[in-house]
């Protein structure tokens, strides 16, 4: 019997922090990094195929001189670059992500990021049940294929993610 309840006991345990430790480290753009596409669409499509979570963590690895800026939800579709919230330098660079919401990267050299280096992604709560969430396709995208587990609404709330060219 004692021994029955030390296992039960173990299992629990195992479980509770399996279950609790599971935070993903995104290589941002995966092999290609994170550098000026071919397709000014394919970090909004590698960012869309997947769901990040508040404990998970992006690397970019990117071009030494180049730099990396989190920006605010308004200036993405311009480039803004002018009053970003964080800037990065040095060619490889973590965040984790802390807080759940739509957070928006950019290159800081505005050509680049107005040829496509610019990125944004809607961070969850993974304690919280989003039911009310969907992510449009910008127009330019009329062939894309969206993940089952998102929907497309013709008009959404304010925490639409919108891509402007």
């Amino acid at each position: 019997m004692a021994s029955s309840l030390t296992f039960f006991r173990l299992f629990f345990f195992t479980v509770t922090v399996i279950s609790s430790v599971s935070a993903d480290l995104f290589i941002v753009g995966g092999a290609f990094g994170w550098e000026v596409p071919n397709d000014t669409q394919f970090y909004y499509v590698w960012a869309l195929r997947r769901q990040f979570y508040i404990g998970d963590t992006l690397r970019f690895h990117y071009n030494p001189v180049d730099s990396l800026m989190i920006i605010p939800q308004w200036a993405f579709p311009r480039c803004d670059n002018r009053r970003p919230a964080a800037v990065f330098k040095g060619g490889d660079t973590q965040i984790n992500l802390d807080k759940a919401g739509t957070m928006c990267f950019i290159s800081g050299d505005y050509h680049r990021c107005k040829e496509g280096l610019k990125m944004a992604l809607e961070v969850y709560n993974p304690d919280q049940e989003d039911t009310n969430s969907s992510v449009a396709l910008p127009p330019s995208i009329p062939n894309a294929t969206v993940p089952s587990h998102l929907s497309l609404a013709p008009s959404l709330p304010d925490s639409t993610v919108w891509f402007a060219n």
